[in-house]
């Protein structure tokens, strides 16, 4: 038995676990495993990492299904609003909660500054930037969701706001990312750059390894776009953050009135493609030196975004939706009595979660009772990955009786077999 993997310079903790097992009879104590694991990779086992480990071990390390690719992030994706991944096939699907991962790069940042001589141990230097990273990463995906209700209730000072501190997310994690060589893309660029003789060479080799974690090819927008993606510093800044700093503007200019929505997407697309091209050949040479004290960077990246991060956990924790499943039939029900507490506007979130049938949702409907007060008719659809799978809709009158709320949508599945997922009712801030 082995393992014959696209790429082994990552998740060490599961190849561990894996090779472990192949010399084991009996099943592994994990627990107990993990214990024996800190020991061995970072010379003892303090307990605040071992808890971490526990947290990890039960969260991230334990899909609900078997995926193909990690669940990946979106920093690293082509930006929309309702993006979810990265490259084409991976896994949109998040089965763990960002507040797992708050708390295990916590414990490995409390175990840093009890002793701070960890830091100087490669292996622990390399776990405690991949988990603040995955925190960052994690949190990425929920502050979107803050972007996307502040442009949708056209608060343009919410906007910039919301917009400030997702960007400042990519930035803080690339800043994170310099402090250490395995994350930079300097260490990627100069071993290509190594295989290269003449000038000549050496140019060709800095493209092909560009163009392998971004583009792969020499035209874009295909398929394998972003398939090789990595968190390295150096991409983070200069190839990830500038596309969301275009795609915050074309939106931008939406809520302003200077375009349409349309008009707003075309021209980013078309920015998009001439500077994801551009990247690949622009000649730049990134450092192979790490810059910067990672654990000064770490604690302060998690002190800069605390109030983030536990906002989000708690959020997530808390408004986690309504289940539903596609085998109970059209329309799907929902009692959004408690949900429902004033006037306004309203959004309905479907999202799938697994099973081997998307969604299609075909219209939202709000009843106060058996009255309805509220719809919103268009196609959307929600699985790997999503299209037009939030409905609006606007409450003009709040009954304050005992009338209740229903929301109903009409659905239906893309292929044969059930599926499950969530509906999530927001209101819009005023």
């Amino acid at each position: 038995m082995g393992t014959l993997s696209e790429g082994l310079e990552t998740n060490p903790l599961h190849y561990a676990l894996f090779s472990d097992r192949l010399w084991t009879r009996e099943d592994i104590s994990v627990r107990e495993w993990l214990g024996k694991y800190a020991r061995q990779r970072y010379g003892f086992a303090p307990k605040a990492v071992v808890k971490a480990l526990e947290v990890l071990s039960s969260s991230i390390y334990n899909p609900v299904r078997s995926q193909e690719g990690c669940t990946e992030s979106i920093i690293c994706a082509r930006p929309s609003w309702n993006v979810r991944k990265a490259s084409t096939w991976s896994s949109g699907e998040r089965y763990y909660h960002l507040g797992d991962i708050v708390k295990a790069a916590r414990g490995y940042l409390k175990a840093a500054n009890d002793q701070p001589n960890l830091v100087k141990k490669e292996t622990f230097r390399y776990d405690l930037v991949d988990v603040v990273r995955q925190a960052l990463a994690d949190a990425a995906f929920y502050q979107l969701q803050q972007v996307r209700s502040a442009f949708d209730s056209g608060d343009l000072a919410a906007y910039r706001k919301q917009v400030k501190r997702f960007l400042s997310l990519i930035s803080d994690m690339d800043a994170l990312l310099a402090t250490d060589s395995q994350f930079l893309l300097g260490t990627w660029q100069k071993r290509a750059l190594d295989w290269g003789d003449s000038r000549q060479e050496k140019a060709l080799m800095d493209k092909s390894a560009k163009m392998l974690i971004t583009t792969w090819i020499d035209q874009v927008p295909r398929s394998l776009n972003d398939y090789s993606n990595r968190q390295w510093a150096g991409l983070v800044s200069d190839f990830y953050l500038p596309r969301w700093k275009n795609f915050f503007e074309f939106q931008m200019d939406v809520l302003t009135g200077k375009k349409t929505r349309d008009a707003a997407h075309a021209a980013f697309m078309d920015k998009m493609v001439r500077d994801e091209l551009a990247f690949a050949g622009n000649g730049k040479i990134y450092s192979a030196k790490p810059a910067g004290d990672t654990l000064a960077v770490a604690n302060r990246v998690m002190n800069t975004h605390r109030e983030m991060l536990d906002a989000l956990s708690a959020e997530e924790k808390h408004s986690s939706g309504s289940p539903w499943e596609l085998q109970q039939g059209s329309p799907l029900q929902f009692d959004v009595t408690d949900q429902v507490t004033a006037s306004g506007t309203y959004t309905a979130t479907f999202q799938w979660k697994n099973g081997p049938s998307a969604l299609k949702i075909h219209s939202v409907r709000l009843y106060e009772g058996n009255r309805e007060v509220a719809f919103d008719v268009h196609e959307g659809r929600t699985g790997v990955e999503n299209k037009d799978n939030i409905y609006r809709l606007e409450l003009k009158k709040y009954r304050t009786n005992l009338d209740s709320y229903i929301l109903k949508a009409e659905v239906s599945g893309v292929s044969q077999g059930a599926s499950k997922g969530e509906m999530v009712l927001k209101k819009l801030v005023d």
